[in-house]
């Protein structure tokens, strides 16, 4: 790990693979505490052990931010629940595309 970015919070939405993953597990390995989040809550759960596994911090949420209710809701809500754990959101990285059409 480099540690560019220890002390730094990275929220990864659709985290759980793809571009997604590969962000999640860059992000760190440079040292950023990890939220992954995905609709698949079990791939953003694995994406966020294999972190934890190589040394890094992370924990996931499943979350479909296409849904305006689930961002603000408590089961999707882990950013709100868990703020104290990670003091303040500094980065993030959206991997999502919505087709409202």
């Amino acid at each position: 790990m480099s540690g560019e970015l220890n002390g730094k919070v990275a929220l990864v939405t659709a985290g759980g693979s793809g571009l997604g993953r590969a962000s999640s597990l860059e992000l760190a390995a440079r040292g950023a505490s990890v939220m992954v989040t995905d609709l698949d809550v079990a791939a953003a759960a694995a994406v966020a052990d294999e972190i934890v596994a190589s040394g890094g911090v992370a924990v996931s949420c499943s979350c479909d931010i296409g849904e305006e209710t689930q961002i603000a809701a408590p089961e999707c809500g882990q950013v709100r629940i868990r703020a104290p754990r990670y003091p303040a959101q500094q980065r993030r990285t959206h991997n999502v595309a919505i087709d409202r059409g």
